[in-house]
């Protein structure tokens, strides 16, 4: 019997009186009635990939079907070109400029599969087109993929690009790579093609490493070796990149390069044509180097903050044993930073024991620290030394006992200066140098004044050294690290520097 309206209404009414009485605190109900649903929804789509169908678009002489709702829903590009307030967005073909067809169709299936194929060959073009429409996920992808094929004949093309299309991790690995190898680029044929803008960046960094297996990596060597390759650099092409050398110069820690190596440079022929470049090398060579290591002089008088040189402390000599009133400890660490070096040494000697040992010792460094350990004018031997221009001590042969009896030191120049002392005690060999590590030079010292036998005298003494990791030729940053950045003619490095 069918309902009348009466009895109609009273239904309606009924079921609104059963809603009603449900508690209003209830949370909204959400059920996943199958699992599968989003998966098969996928799946439909890579079948119906090429059906109903509304527009074609048009692109580097090829067509591509597609569906306007998901060529909207998944790049910020058609979002807004497919809008109504487009003209683009009521037309069933539209025609793409500038970007490359399979690249393009790659990106459209990626829409309707989730899944992406790519390799070396087509990574480019496959970035590029992301980039264009706003793809973000798979622009990340493309960026890992290309860091990670990063070497010395695609740094360049890598840095561009990365520059080109504003990927800030791009262009950054690409950039410490090139710092990272230095030395090796800059000898290579692809170094004289990189981009102005590169050379500048590396003139400007704090962590440029330039040092050869058999040169010291004192601030003066590391920075010639920068010049050295920016000459080059700019005589490759001199008539484009002439005028770029005083930018390079203002990089470059001039005053930190020996008083002759500026003396050079003044007559260096691309020196002597750009005049402004000139006016920096006859600046340089006003400034004191002691000056240099001042906090806060300006990072164009001072050494390179390079972490890649560590210091190394010798165990001590002279322990002591039955001598120990001490009467000073000293730590020359403290005053001389890594980039310093001992520059002259004048050593006291007395009688202990019936035998010549150091009474004391002052030291001269090239940051201009001097300073006096023990005592001086015992009325015995002293001995003095000065090192030439760039000189450093790498080594040392030291005989002690309870105290410094003698020490011969070992020079970058292979001189050998000494013994300096007596004959007592056992023989030891101090240094750096090693297969797998650069040579390296002594900074300073620690140590401790004892009071013993009447005098004062030398004990528990170590040397500090300063030497320079070698570095591994591959980018420091690793594509892990990608969240953390984006967020949405041959010259030697100690050669010589005339023309």
């Amino acid at each position: 019997m069918a309902v009348g309206g009466d009895d109609a209404g009273r239904t309606f009414q009924r079921s609104r009186s059963v809603i009603h009485s449900l508690s209003q605190d209830d949370e909204p109900v959400c059920i996943q009635l199958d699992k599968k649903l989003g998966h098969q929804l996928v799946c439909s789509l890579k079948k119906n990939r090429y059906s109903f169908t509304d527009v074609t678009l048009l692109v580097d002489g090829e067509q591509i079907r597609a569906h306007k709702i998901i060529l909207s829903a998944f790049s910020p590009y058609f979002e807004a070109l497919l809008s109504p307030n487009m003209l683009e967005g009521n037309k069933e073909e539209i025609e793409i400029h500038n970007l490359n067809a399979l690249a393009l169709e790659t990106m459209i299936d990626f829409a309707y599969s989730g899944t992406i194929r790519y390799s070396h060959n087509t990574v480019q073009d496959l970035l590029e087109t992301a980039n264009f429409l706003g793809v973000k996920i798979v622009q990340h992808e493309c960026v890992k993929y290309i860091v990670k094929q990063l070497d010395s004949q695609n740094c360049a093309d890598i840095y561009n690009l990365g520059k080109q299309i504003g990927e800030e991790f791009m262009f950054k690995s690409a950039m410490k790579y090139f710092i990272d190898n230095f030395v090796m680029l800059s000898k290579s044929v692809e170094f004289l093609n990189m981009p102005a803008e590169m050379i500048f960046e590396l003139v400007n960094a704090e962590n440029v490493q330039f040092v050869e297996p058999d040169s010291v990596p004192i601030p003066a060597n590391q920075e010639q070796g920068i010049l050295h390759a920016v000459l080059r650099y700019v005589g490759h092409n001199e008539n484009k990149r002439l005028a770029l050398l005083p930018g390079f110069m203002q990089g470059i820690r001039l005053p930190v390069l020996l008083p002759s190596m500026l003396t050079k440079l003044k007559e260096h022929k691309l020196v002597k044509k750009s005049p402004n470049s000139l006016a920096l090398v006859e600046k340089a060579l006003t400034v004191k180097p002691e000056l240099s290591f001042m906090k806060d002089a300006e990072p164009w008088r001072k050494p390179r903050n390079n972490k890649l040189i560590v210091s190394l402390w010798s165990r001590p000599f002279a322990g002591g044993g039955q001598v120990s009133n001490i009467v000073q400890r000293f730590n020359d660490a403290i005053e001389v930073p890594l980039t310093a070096y001992v520059k002259a040494m004048k050593m006291h000697m007395r009688r202990w024991d019936g035998r010549q040992v150091w009474g004391g010792f002052e030291v001269t460094h090239s940051n201009g620290y001097i300073v006096q350990h023990g005592g001086k004018d015992y009325g015995h031997e002293v001995y003095e030394f000065v090192l030439g221009e760039g000189e450093v001590i790498t080594s040392v042969d030291i005989n002690a006992g309870f105290m410094i009896d003698r020490i011969t030191f070992n020079t970058s120049k292979n001189r050998v200066l000494g013994p300096y002392g007596g004959s007592g005690g056992s023989t030891y060999h101090n240094g750096h140098s090693g297969k797998d590590k650069l040579s390296g030079y002594l900074v300073c010292s620690s140590g401790a004044v004892v009071d013993t036998q009447g005098s004062l005298g030398i004990n528990s003494l170590k040397f500090i050294w300063a030497h320079s990791e070698v570095r591994i030729p591959e980018p420091i940053i690793t594509a892990s690290d990608y969240s953390d950045i984006d967020s949405g003619e041959d010259l030697s490095a100690c050669g010589d520097i005339s023309d």
